[in-house]
């Protein structure tokens, strides 16, 4: 009888083991005693009999971790498996070019879009490096090499920005403008595909593809090059100079390509006037704040009208050159506001490049008297979206 019992208690003891391992291998079994330095600690002396995370602990990554205890996701699954996980790629990247670029993407399992910057900028496609162990981009566009320049080279819903397909912006800028004043259109040119309004300016129509470009009788576009019609995708679409952003063709000396990058753009007197501006390769301009300090005061340039606290950063808007018979370097600046229904502030510069391209002075050619110092400046100096700089000091 003795024997028998024991010979039943033995069996059952196998089969409830069997029958843990099977669950285990099914759905993933976790050893909860286990301690996980990242995963917070259950607390139980909540009187209302919840479970919640230590003080020090992040709320959000405490309930991913609790959920992951009790319930194996297709994530999960997936790191079981030993996949990779995908990792977040930064939303700006061409945006944030000093120079003439090249787009790439390594080649292990979910990579990012990274970018270079060219030798000697592109002319053609010929002229785009072929990648080898990496994936590079073979486009010319505007002097750089891209993966695509309009939105039917993309999948699904993205659209071609800066280079490469991304999803379209899900919120409009802060600063976006009506744009309902006369000769006044909305694009969206930029990697963030947030509306800009741009006004007075051939380069100021939306488009999709190539083909939506040749219709207009008005003007012989070619091309349609993120999110606009233009001229010109590379300077083989040129019958004379260079194609140079937005895509408009001209022999303008230096090539823009000077002014990619980061600038302290003001004037010195009793306080420090500068404020932070990004010319990106696309043709986008933005302007960033920072937390004024001792002598440095973040108020360049005059707007036609202040929006409502708290100031909206970062101010966007367009940069384009402006065709000259001059040898002078003249540009156009533009930064929306959504006080106005127009394009904001919006003037024209004849613009002198000093210390190899790491200066420069900016001389207002619209009938005022605004003369500006600039220097070029480390883009981290400010966050990717431009919204936040640092404070200015000395050198």
């Amino acid at each position: 009888m003795k024997i028998r019992k024991l010979l039943f208690l033995s069996v059952t003891k196998l089969l409830v083991a069997l029958l843990t391992v099977s669950l285990c291998c099914f759905a993933g079994c976790a050893d909860y005693t286990a301690g996980d330095e990242d995963a917070g600690t259950l607390d139980k002396t909540d009187a209302d009999g919840d479970t919640k995370p230590d003080a020090d602990q992040d709320p959000a990554d405490f309930g991913d971790r609790f959920a992951d205890r009790f319930a194996d996701r297709p994530g999960d699954r997936a790191r079981d498996a030993g996949d990779q996980v995908q990792p977040v790629c930064p939303t700006y990247v061409s945006a944030l070019a000093d120079c003439s670029f090249q787009l790439f993407r390594r080649l292990n399992q979910g990579a990012c879009i990274e970018q270079r910057c060219l030798q000697q900028r592109c002319q053609g496609d010929d002229d785009c490096p072929a990648g080898g162990a990496i994936e590079t981009g073979m486009s010319c566009v505007t002097g750089s090499c891209a993966f695509c320049w309009q939105d039917s080279q993309c999948e699904n819903d993205r659209i071609c920005r800066g280079g490469h397909c991304v999803k379209p912006a899900e919120d409009s800028c802060r600063s976006a403008s009506p744009c309902t004043a006369e000769h006044c259109r909305s694009v969206t040119p930029s990697e963030v595909a947030c509306p800009v309004c741009v006004c007075d300016s051939i380069y100021s129509i939306a488009c999709s593809s190539d083909q939506e470009c040749l219709i207009y009788s008005h003007h012989p576009y070619r091309r349609c090059v993120y999110g606009r019609c233009v001229d010109c995708r590379h300077d083989d679409d040129c019958n004379y100079g260079y194609c140079l952003p937005p895509g408009m063709c001209s022999d303008m000396q230096p090539h823009p390509e000077v002014l990619y990058g980061t600038w302290l753009i003001g004037w010195a007197g009793g306080m420090d006037h500068f404020s932070y501006f990004r010319f990106e390769p696309d043709g986008t301009l933005r302007r960033g704040s920072y937390q004024p300090d001792g002598p440095w005061a973040d108020d360049i340039p005059p707007l036609p009208c202040w929006p409502d606290e708290p100031f909206p950063s970062p101010l966007i808007g367009t940069w384009e050159p402006v065709v000259s018979d001059s040898a002078n370097f003249f540009i156009r600046m533009s930064l929306n506001v959504a006080c106005d229904e127009g394009p904001g502030f919006s003037t024209h510069y004849a613009v002198n490049f000093l210390q190899d391209g790491q200066a420069a002075e900016f001389q207002n050619i619209d009938g005022n008297d605004q003369h500006y110092q600039a220097q070029k400046v480390p883009g981290q100096r400010c966050n990717p979206d431009f919204s936040i700089c640092e404070t200015p000091t000395y050198p």
